[in-house]
């Protein structure tokens, strides 16, 4: 009995390993068609290999149960990254392949995101944030396991954010992404051909300079490292007052949408405290009166639950403070700008815009010309693009 046991047990093992070496080889092949495309644009066959090689991956992760794992994640990154740039071509060399291989169409199973629900809710951002803030939790966790794999981190950094854009842990996601791009040895931006990466270059270069209003904008970064935004921003300003300059205002701008960050990050953990208070206190407020439930809208945990989240929503409108202070600052970069053509204000014009309810319209008319008008020229400036995408779709819905 013992034999036969230990021989299913060394069966199930050679059955895994073998699986996992089969999702090693689907992986590496998409990959190299995926890295390939970045200089060149792959043929619609080779992409369609690709978009089929990590389909089969997908199916043999599930298979085996995983959902949560680093393997599961590289996987469904890459593939979510994959799927951005499928065309109709693609598309149907994709079911070429499957065809051909006797696999009926399937549906990848790119995560719906979690933050949007039916639900109804007194807080939306309750949910919302704390969704995101998971999720984030999640693929800071796979950052560190794939720590010698800036790739395929700042693929799975751009597939939170995607899911989550219109959250500030998005925006941090982002930022994540594109630190992690940088360190891909073929985005490195002495070969870019990006006009915008050279220009930073440039910007780079100013800011070593020992005039006043460099060294201010220098202090200013400093303080935003040790999270003192309030002396960052005195310093940014001061530098302005001196000269005002692209990476003043630039600088200035990213504080602030570290500082919406810090706010949302600090908010998180209140909106669900304070809903789950509220609907306490709405059950609460119904009472018995002559054999019905009445509500009682003068009920004293009731009344103060509602003023809890009049404070706490008056608090997350410091939120789209900031983002309007940021999209001043990009903005004035633009204006600035030879040709007044910025990628990144560009972006961040859009995407401070689309933090704000009652500048959505404007946001999506704006990114849609971001979008047309502009083309990125490196790794970290299609991450950037593809999540401005993601931003002009969130919009339409």
């Amino acid at each position: 009995m013992k034999q036969l046991l230990l021989s299913v047990v060394l069966l199930s093992l050679a059955c895994a390993l073998r699986a996992d070496d089969e999702i090693q080889k689907l992986v590496d092949e998409a990959r190299i068609i995926l890295v390939a495309n970045r200089e060149s644009t792959a043929t619609p066959h080779d992409y369609a290999r690709c978009l089929y090689a990590l389909e089969k991956a997908q199916a043999l992760v599930e298979n085996s149960g995983d959902s949560t794992s680093a393997r599961a994640q590289e996987v469904n990154s890459l593939l979510f990254w994959a799927k951005r740039f499928s065309n109709v071509e693609i598309v149907k060399e994709l079911e070429k392949l499957r065809a051909a291989n006797g696999d009926k169409a399937r549906v990848a199973a790119a995560a719906r995101p979690a933050g949007k629900s039916a639900e109804k809710s007194v807080l939306p951002e309750a949910k919302q944030m704390t969704d995101a803030k998971a999720a984030y939790d999640a693929a800071a966790q796979f950052a560190a396991e794939k720590a010698g794999d800036p790739y395929t981190v700042s693929l799975r950094w751009f597939q939170m954010a995607s899911q989550f854009a219109g959250t500030d842990y998005a925006l941090k996601a982002l930022e994540k992404a594109r630190q992690a791009q940088a360190l891909v040895g073929s985005s490195d931006s002495s070969k870019s051909n990006s006009v915008y990466t050279q220009r930073a270059l440039s910007e780079t270069e100013e800011l070593r300079q020992e005039k006043g209003e460099y060294a201010l904008v220098r202090e200013g970064d400093a303080l935003v490292l040790s999270g003192d935004f309030d002396g960052a921003l005195e310093k940014y300003k001061q530098s302005i007052a001196i000269r005002d300059t692209i990476p003043a205002e630039r600088h200035m701008g990213h504080a602030y949408v570290k500082l919406a960050q810090k706010l949302a990050e600090a908010l998180t953990p209140k909106y669900a405290e304070v809903e789950a208070e509220y609907n306490r206190a709405f059950i609460g407020a119904y009472v018995n009166r002559g054999g019905y439930k009445q509500f009682n809208d003068r009920d004293s945990r009731w009344v103060a639950a509602q003023q809890k989240v009049r404070e706490l929503q008056k608090e997350g409108d410091k939120i789209s403070v900031h983002a309007g202070n940021a999209q001043s600052c990009f903005e004035k970069v633009l204006k600035m700008a030879p040709g007044k053509n910025d990628f990144d204000a560009a972006a961040y014009v859009g995407v401070s815009l689309a933090k704000r309810s009652a500048t959505r319209i404007r946001a999506r008319t704006v990114l849609k010309d971001f979008l047309e008008q502009y083309k990125p020229g490196n790794g970290e400036e299609q991450i950037t693009y593809e999540f401005c995408k993601s931003e002009y779709e969130r919009l339409g819905h």
